[in-house]
């Protein structure tokens, strides 16, 4: 219905054609749509680029941990004065006291690759502190597997590749979808 009324017989060109303009201002709405649809406060943490982030947090914000191999999602589910209430995408939910740390492991070999602290309370809002742990072994690690990083670019790539394969079938899907919904309305105007 809500088609029928917006690409109605007013709508049309003086060819009798619906206007691309019209149809290009339909396809950038749903666009926006599906974007706000995503969480936007999500805070990302890559111990692969950086080595110290800090930030304020609320209830309901997230953090994304990654290491340029794993990941792993962290949900703020409270924050008080004394303390902040973390849950992991696994499903542990962790204590952080104030100026008190936790120790994060992405990759599960046993070892925290991140350290989060509790620094300071304002408003509402907790700093938290996000910090790469080194192990001392970390530099014999990629002695011995010289492999691993040959096979996270290929999965990137893999990835990317993928991304660009949906992104051309939605694109072809849009435009034959388009051409149906033409076709259609020019039988009834």
């Amino acid at each position: 219905m809500f088609l029928r009324n917006y690409f109605g017989a007013n709508k049309m060109n003086h060819s009798g054609k619906i206007s691309l303009r019209r149809i290009s201002f339909a396809i950038f709405c749903f666009i926006i749509l599906f974007l706000l649809s995503f969480n936007v406060k999500a805070f990302d943490f890559d111990t692969s680029k950086e080595d110290y982030k800090a930030n304020f947090f609320s209830a309901e914000d997230s953090v994304k941990l990654s290491d340029g191999k794993f990941e792993k999602n962290l949900e703020i589910l409270r924050v008080t004065r004394d303390n902040v209430l973390v849950k992991q995408d696994s499903g542990e939910i962790f204590l952080i006291n104030f100026n008190e740390s936790k120790e994060v492991d992405l990759d599960s070999d046993g070892f925290g690759d991140v350290k989060i602290s509790f620094n300071s309370y304002d408003n509402g809002k907790a700093e938290l502190a996000l910090s790469k742990l080194k192990l001392p072994d970390e530099s014999i690690d990629g002695l011995n597997n010289p492999g691993v990083n040959e096979e996270n670019k290929l999965k990137k790539f893999t990835y990317y590749l993928l991304g660009f394969v949906i992104l051309l079938l939605a694109l072809y899907l849009i435009k034959k979808l388009l051409k149906v919904l033409i076709r259609k309305f020019r039988k009834y105007y």
